[in-house]
């Protein structure tokens, strides 16, 4: 047999401490040494799970309430129990309740993997790194099982929550984009889009011409980082990418990002000799006549209300911003039309229609019908605590906000705030002058756009003519009226989860594209991610490499089963 990759004897002398404890003061007081050393800044870390020798007890229970933070990222408790016995190790991990998240176990002197356990403020996961892997690396998600032929060694992942089954006319200098995290990297993706001209796969939108009569900016907010993503992008690439500069299977030059490029270039806003311009807050892009340096802010907003003041946009025309880290097949040259056609229309926010499971994890779009039966915005509704199940112990403030939510109610569905904003010429000029007090806490959402809502309620907001001014919304659509598809890349799993619907729609309709759900997404793009999607077993290979090596990884050690949400890069 061989046990080059990890004898028994590498396992008992595999050091446990991977980091010096990196939490200090009464949030962790309460935990011994050994525990402190997986803990840090961004949640625990175990190098090898099967190097364990002590239990790791973190009860939610035991962390300072007022440290928000830290309670976040061991939310619900992680207790890692480490069984030996007379032919076997077995690391068990579960929360508070009691329920298993994973489960591991190797025989003694097996041929296995280094299995590298991580759990922050995305959901619990391993990462494989082995030499079979051909310098990929597997990354298992809630709800991945590998077993090997002859038991040497199993994972289980599981998920307590939820069950898994297995151009003509080009606007130069319209586009800009704000940059904080990895700043590099997200002009590095931009630029890939244009070097490879993807944008001459987008199909043109509905009403492309409208926008190329109004002329439109476009600003992209690609400044997050991304910290439920970062299991995903720790793994692809060389390691370093945030999210926007990601890349989706198999092309590695088509990025995140790439989605919301496609949705400008069907507007025509994105075209071969277009100039695009960085709105750079963390300095890190030099000045120059595509780069403009401002404050390095907390939140989206703020870097647009600076660009705004200091006239890097101008306010004399209408403006979309449209977010960096979604997944859609949305035409916006519809809403914009919505725009321009509405009564008075100061800004268009459409919404995506979302069931009550789900309602919970967005913030919603409250209305009202105005006279002529359109959809007028009243208010933003943060992410409810409640839907339907108010408790009959309810606060007033909890039973006000119920009522809140009945203002997003349409159908069985609720409206969801997808982040695409419209906004006309007034609007922005709005935006330019209002005084916010502090930059460094305007957010587009919960800032922005409640400002325009509030001024055009007040009478504040009004078109050249002296008339009031609404705010709309309208569902969000892809070419030819259909109802799109909108996710949120937010976490890993979402991100799995695109990529398996993506292949199960390209495959049933691959003779009639036309039907797929996510038309308007270039062809090609949705047929390298149906290439990559192992839809019967959960994996997927970012490249045809990877496809190699998890082959070679399988037969290396005997695998007879591989399923879950399992990303090979």
């Amino acid at each position: 047999m061989n046990v080059k990759s990890l004898s028994m004897y590498q396992v008992k002398n595999f050091s446990p401490y991977m980091t010096k404890p990196s939490f200090k003061g009464e949030a962790i007081d309460k935990f011994d040494e050994y525990t402190q050393s997986f803990m840090t800044p961004k949640g625990i870390k175990v190098g090898n799970l099967f190097a364990l020798e002590k239990d790791i007890n973190i009860s939610e229970a035991d962390i300072d309430p007022s440290d928000k933070k830290t309670k976040k990222l061991y939310e619900g408790g992680i207790h890692i129990t480490v069984n030996k016995y007379e032919d076997s190790k077995q690391i068990e991990i579960t929360n508070d309740k009691g329920e298993e998240i994973l489960y591991a176990q190797v025989k003694n002197g097996a041929n296995a993997p280094v299995m590298e356990y991580t759990k922050g403020k995305y959901n619990h996961n391993v990462v494989i790194s082995d030499k079979s892997l051909r310098g990929k690396k597997a990354m298992f998600l809630q709800g991945s099982t590998i077993e090997t032929r002859d038991g040497e060694f199993t994972l289980r992942i599981n998920d307590p929550k939820k069950k898994i089954a297995a151009g003509n006319l080009a606007f130069k200098g319209n586009l800009y984009i704000s940059t904080l995290n990895k700043e590099a990297k997200t002009k590095g993706a931009v630029e890939k889009y244009y070097d490879k001209k993807f944008y001459l796969d987008a199909p043109e939108g509905d009403y492309k011409e409208i926008v190329q009569q109004h002329n439109p900016s476009l600003l992209i907010p690609a400044g997050g980082f991304g910290e439920r993503f970062e299991n995903v992008s720790s793994i692809l690439g060389d390691g370093t990418e945030n999210k926007p500069s990601s890349y989706l299977p198999r092309n590695e030059n088509y990025r995140i990002m790439g989605t919301t490029l496609n949705m400008a270039a069907q507007a025509g806003i994105i075209e071969e000799d277009d100039e695009i311009k960085y709105l750079s807050q963390k300095h890190e892009l030099a000045e120059s006549d595509e780069v403009s340096h401002v404050e390095a802010y907390g939140t989206d907003g703020g870097a647009f209300a600076e660009a705004l003041k200091k006239d890097i946009i101008p306010d004399n025309k209408d403006a979309i911003i449209l977010n960096a880290d979604i997944f859609t097949n949305a035409d916006i040259t519809r809403a914009y039309k919505a725009l321009k056609t509405l009564p008075n229309a100061a800004a268009v926010i459409p919404y995506y229609p979302v069931g009550e499971a789900r309602a919970k994890s967005f913030g919603l779009i409250g209305v009202e019908a105005d006279a002529d039966n359109n959809m007028v915005i009243k208010e933003f509704v943060e992410k409810p605590k409640y839907i339907n199940d108010l408790p009959e112990d309810a606060t007033a403030e909890e039973k006000e906000a119920r009522e809140k939510v009945r203002l997003a109610e349409i159908g069985d569905k609720y409206m969801a705030n997808p982040g695409m904003y419209f906004l006309s010429k007034e609007a922005v000029a709005v935006l330019k002058n209002h005084n916010f007090k502090k930059l460094g806490d305007v957010g587009l959402g919960a800032d922005l756009m409640p400002t325009i809502v509030r001024l055009a309620q007040e009478g504040k907001l009004v078109d050249e003519n002296g008339n009031q001014m609404k705010v709309y919304t309208v569902p969000l659509e892809a070419k030819g009226g259909k109802a799109a598809v909108w996710d949120d890349i937010g976490s890993a799993e979402a991100y799995a989860d695109i990529i398996h619907d993506v292949a199960r729609e390209t495959r049933k309709n691959f003779d009639t594209p036309e039907f797929n759900k996510y038309y308007g997404v270039p062809d090609a793009i949705l047929n390298d991610i149906a290439a990559s999607s192992h839809i019967q077993t959960g994996v997927i290979t970012m490249t045809p490499e990877s496809e190699r090596a998890v082959e070679g990884f399988k037969q290396k050690y005997n695998i007879v089963n591989m399923e879950g949400n399992i990303i090979v890069s």
